[in-house]
């Protein structure tokens, strides 16, 4: 299987994992198209690309909205590579797949393409497009009307969707996709990566970073939708005194909402017990495994929905402890209730982080041991390319 891909998160190497396995496990051969935004000036230089088992090129987004940015050449680089199969991790109402529709089945009218894809808020572009002309906002129904008629060419000639959560294909399934053409296939993290510490390791990293106290860590975006928020107001009201909060330092999200989640920290006197810490992301196993507990908050709001949480996974697979809140794909990857708390109630979320406190060492090794088992057997980029290849295949 000769295979071409177009990925803007693979300008990160541990979301290659999967790609790697493709090439590796399934013979397939693979050429990797780099997508990446220019919008510092210095995004190309970035992108770590180190050896792999596959070709890769850069090419930069263009485009004045997501949904309508696109790449120079693709009929160029179709001709060049001659896949058989086409793989987007990019969403099908858009113009980059639809410029890939276009120039693949002109240059091969058998050309297979799929997308992977994250969405689960549900679509509704064409109403979506006549209640902004009611409310006289013209660039946005004209927006609207163009992921129409994107969404309604991807029906026709998408081969497959690959979507990662069951909300995701609920979504898909709403916009009209054949039901038998959505295959959910999970997020597929590093499980070569992602590996549990030894004690001895887990104890040089915690004094390397003064961990002393029951650590809890929030690892991930700082931005209001990630309920960081809630996470800060829970600390002030927990009923045991021995922790601290392991975190991103805040120097790398630089914001308004940076500020807020700082006064609020100062305001709740809570600043001696929060340490800092700043790494990329293959350094992330060795944080995990420093940490009693990861935690994440996340909350709806009308823009925003948790699409996956792959920490969660990443912990998962170290061994480490977590909680998450009831929204979106959250407890799909939890499976446990007994793991979740009510999103945007910092009481609730005390509640579970005293519960977990409390845990005997058996009941939390149980509970980590079987969250690591289900990590391990449905949520690596090894299961994900197994399950991705054995669809494409037959077709």
């Amino acid at each position: 299987m000769n295979l071409l891909v177009f990925s803007s998160a693979s300008s990160i190497s541990t979301n290659r994992a999967y790609i790697r396995d493709l090439v590796n496990n399934h013979s397939t051969k693979v050429h990797l198209c780099i997508l990446y935004r220019e919008i510092h000036g210095n995004e190309k230089n970035n992108i770590n690309l180190k050896s792999e088992p596959f070709s890769i090129t850069l090419h930069r987004l263009e485009g004045i909205h997501p949904r309508l940015e696109s790449v120079q050449g693709i009929r160029n680089i179709i001709k060049k590579f001659r896949p058989n199969h086409i793989l987007l991790e990019f969403d099908p109402a858009s113009k980059l797949v639809n410029d890939v529709i276009y120039y693949g089945k002109k240059i091969n009218s058998n050309m297979n393409i799929s997308c992977i894809v994250l969405e689960n808020r549900r679509k509704t572009y064409l109403k979506d497009a006549f209640t902004a002309l009611f409310k006289g906002k013209l660039k946005l129904f004209i927006g609207n009307l163009l992921c129409e008629y994107f969404n309604r060419n991807a029906i026709k000639h998408v081969s497959y969707l690959f979507p990662i959560s069951r909300e995701s294909c609920d979504v898909y399934s709403n916009l009209n996709f054949n039901t038998n053409r959505i295959q959910q296939v999970p997020l597929g993290i590093d499980e070569k990566l992602f590996v549990s510490r030894s004690n001895n390791f887990k104890s040089k990293i915690r004094k390397k970073l003064k961990l002393n106290s029951f650590t809890i860590a929030y690892f991930g975006r700082l931005v209001p939708e990630k309920g960081i928020k809630y996470l800060i107001q829970s600390l002030s009201i927990l009923k045991f005194d021995d922790w601290q909060l392991l975190i991103d330092s805040f120097d790398t999200y630089k914001s308004n909402f940076s500020k807020e989640i700082k006064e609020l920290i100062f305001s709740n006197g809570l600043e001696k017990k929060i340490v800092f810490f700043d790494a990329n992301h293959e350094k992330m196993p060795d944080y995990y495994s420093a940490v009693d507990l990861l935690v994440l908050p996340s909350i709806e709001t009308p823009y925003f929905k948790e699409q996956y949480g792959r920490v969660l996974v990443e912990a998962m697979l170290t061994k480490t402890m977590v909680i998450g809140s009831n929204t979106g794909a959250i407890p799909e990857i939890l499976s446990s209730k007994y793991l979740i708390f009510k999103s945007g109630c910092s009481n609730s979320l005390a509640e579970k982080i005293n519960d977990i406190k409390m845990l005997n060492k058996k009941s939390k090794k149980e509970i980590i041991n079987q969250n690591y088992l289900r990590a391990f057997n449905f949520l690596t980029s090894k299961n994900q390319a197994k399950e991705i290849f054995n669809i494409l295949k037959n077709n």
